[in-house]
Formats: structure tokens, C-alpha cells, sequence
């Protein structure tokens, strides 16, 4: 067994990497936004994201023996679910009803909304926060790719953010607590390709994320809300923009 703290800068490095390659893959795509230049994008961001946020966080889970650990807060869930509930006023069966019939009927209706609207009113650019445009399918084919980063990035991202990483900060003895703030910093910033109002709304999801993952004392749980979270941007949204469009013959 590894411990933790000296498998972290393995982690953050990697990480590091990645956000700087895509940066600067994103800036090559807005410069060249052609169908083979998104399609290149899209297959290699997929596979550099396989490695970086999931594999080597799962690596660094499995070797440092704390992969079981990651899966729930512990001790830590109980202290602070209900100053948690006081600050935000979410709870866990509220959390858990998100997932009720009457919650996705409705999420179903205001992503239909909003898409309806955006092709009312001919917005070129999709009511989203943050600068993410670029990387919104506008094909069958990117709808599967975009489909795949939204899985790898809600799995491996808080196999990383929620799991790993607070562990690895605690190695150096600092609390848990200290670990998952720190975490939620590092998970805005590495959203920084989506400008101000991207980074501004990461950390703010983020900081929702640590407190479900605090609340339901269940990283499963939070991982199912990070995927479902990427699939309506990444993939509902898009699609439903596009049939609509196609349906009135709007052009993009």
C-alpha cells in the first residue's frame, strides 16, 4: 500500500495536464471549427480524459487502500449533515426525491422550455453558464461523444474531487473537512476554460456536490447526480434544441 499524500501529486499533475491540454485544444477547435477538427477533438478529449480523470484516480485509490474509504465521509457525514440542512436547506430525502417521477417530469419540461425559447428568440448562443458552446453536439455522431465525456467526467471527477483528493490532503494531517473545500477550489479551477461565470458555477456545483456527498454520506449517489447533471447539458438539452429546430426548420 501507498499512502495517500505521496500518491497526490501524481493525481494533480495529471489533472494539471489535462486542463492545460484542453485549453489549448479548445482554442485550436474555436479557431478551426470544422466537422473533421470536432471530430478529432471529441475522440481525442475522450481518451485523455479516460486517463486522467478516471484511471488515475481510481490507480491512486486502489494503491493507497482508501478506494472503500472514498465511497462514504464516515463519522464526518453525521457531524455536519445537519449544519449542512441549516446553511442550505437541503436534507437527504429531499436530495433523494430528485429522483422522483414529479422531479423529472419536471427537469424534462424546463429543459424543453428553455431549448423552445432559445429557438423562439434565434439565440446563437445556448443558456448555459459559463463559455461551453463550442463543445455542445451539434450531430448524431458528437451526441454520442458527448454522451461519453458526461459519464468519464461524472465518475472519474468525483472519484477525484469527492474521493481521492480530500484523502490525499488529509494524508499531510489536516482534516477531511479542509480536504473537501480545498477540493471544490481545485474543481472550479479546473474549469477555467469556461471563463469567470463557468468557474463561478463549477465551484458553486461543486460546493452542492460535497454537500450531498456530506448528506447522503454517499459517493454512489453523488456520482449518479454529477452524470445526470452532464447528460441534460451535454446531451438532453442539445437534443431536444436540435429536434426543435428541425421540426420548425430553424437553422442553427
Amino acid at each position: 500500500m501507498v499512502e495517500a499524500k505521496i500518491l497526490l501529486p501524481l493525481a494533480l499533475t495529471a489533472l494539471m495536464l489535462y486542463v492545460l491540454d484542453n485549453a489549448r485544444q479548445l482554442k485550436y477547435l474555436k479557431a478551426n471549427d470544422t466537422p473533421e477538427t470536432r471530430s478529432r477533438f471529441f475522440s481525442d478529449k475522450i481518451k485523455k480524459q479516460v486517463v486522467a480523470i478516471l484511471l488515475i484516480p481510481s490507480f491512486c485509490l486502489l494503491c493507497s487502500n482508501t478506494f472503500g474509504q472514498s465511497l462514504s465521509p464516515g463519522p464526518l457525514s453525521g457531524d455536519l449533515a445537519s449544519e449542512i440542512s441549516m446553511i442550505t436547506g437541503l436534507s437527504r430525502r429531499g436530495l433523494e426525491s430528485l429522483f422522483s417521477l414529479k422531479v423529472i417530469i419536471q427537469v424534462l419540461c424546463g429543459i424543453f422550455v428553455l431549448e423552445a425559447l432559445q429557438v423562439v428568440i434565434k439565440s446563437k448562443s445556448s443558456f448555459i453558464a459559463g463559455d461551453v458552446s463550442i463543445i455542445l453536439p451539434r450531430s448524431g455522431a458528437e451526441v454520442l461523444w458527448c454522451a461519453m465525456l458526461a459519464v468519464v467526467a461524472g465518475v472519474g471527477e468525483e472519484l477525484l474531487f469527492r474521493g481521492f483528493i480530500p484523502r490525499g490532503i488529509a494524508g499531510f494531517g489536516a482534516p477531511l473537512e479542509a480536504g473537501l473545500c480545498v477540493s471544490v477550489l481545485v474543481f472550479a479551477l479546473s474549469h477555467a476554460y469556461q471563463g469567470p461565470i463557468g468557474v463561478l458555477a463549477t465551484g458553486v456545483m461543486g460546493a452542492l456536490l460535497t454537500a450531498a456527498y456530506l448528506l447522503t454520506g454517499s459517493l454512489v449517489f453523488v456520482i449518479v447526480i454529477h452524470v445526470a447533471t452532464d447528460v441534460i447539458g451535454l446531451v438532453l438539452r442539445p437534443l431536444t434544441g436540435m429536434g426543435l429546430r428541425r421540426l420548425l426548420s430553424v437553422a442553427p
